[in-house]
């Protein structure tokens, strides 16, 4: 709120002191700048000073109300909603399980016939460990010679569940291993009475980007394919 400045005669101020159209108090003599002046003439000069200083005053105080800017407090506003927005995001993103645990920290996928599925991390850290689970079924009709014994079942990757996703070890360990065209296969016997395996394959990642990799069986029919974000 701006007050008004009210006229006070110089008979007011001690003599000798007068007041100059800036305000300041400043000792010099009566008859300077003015010339020889009465009371009355004096205090005519005193309030016209004051009047030009009040105006001056006005001016400054327009300025400071006319000084809000509001493009850049609008600008400012739309920045601080776009990072509460950004933070919000990482939040719930952290919440369903992308950087970590949860309902999204895990994906599955299933071939046609369901004989082989396939269970991994959508996103994964550089030089963490991570699993890949390989559900494999066997087939359904074994031969009558074969009733007690067990079965042989083939499980095939490519070169990306070695390198970069830095294979460490397989669980249970396989029985052979053989190299194929763009990969490895792995041999597992399944026991009597069993007609499926689960096959865990243990990564470290050696290299951040995304990776593309396939798993299959040893007749080609069954195949998935699955990618991982690897994360510095």
């Amino acid at each position: 709120m701006r007050k008004a400045l009210s006229c006070v005669p110089m008979g007011a101020f001690p003599p000798g002191w007068s007041l100059t159209p800036s305000l300041d108090f400043r000792r010099r003599s009566p008859s300077s700048e003015y010339g020889p002046r009465t009371n009355d003439s004096l205090d005519d000069v005193f309030c016209q000073a004051m009047d030009k200083d009040s105006q001056r005053l006005d001016a400054i105080d327009d300025e400071l109300e006319v000084g809000f800017d509001q493009t850049f407090e609008r600008k400012w506003r739309r920045l601080e909603l776009a990072s509460h927005a950004i933070m919000a995001l990482f939040v719930l993103a952290a919440l369903l399980g992308l950087f970590g645990r949860g309902p999204l920290s895990h994906r599955t996928h299933m071939s046609a016939n369901g004989r082989l599925s396939l269970d991994y991390e959508p996103l994964v850290r550089w030089g963490t460990s991570t699993q890949v689970t390989v559900h494999l079924s066997t087939p359904d009709v074994r031969p009558a010679a074969d009733e007690g014994a067990f079965q042989k079942i083939w499980v095939s990757v490519n070169n990306a569940v070695v390198e970069p996703l830095g294979l460490q070890q397989v669980i249970p360990q396989p029985d052979a291993t053989k190299a194929i065209d763009g990969g490895t296969m792995y041999e597992f016997a399944v026991p009597p009475g069993q007609d499926d395996a689960l096959v865990r394959f243990v990564l470290k990642p050696s290299a951040v980007g995304l990776v593309h990799a396939d798993v299959g069986d040893d007749s080609g029919a069954n195949s998935l394919s699955w990618s991982q974000l690897v994360l510095p």
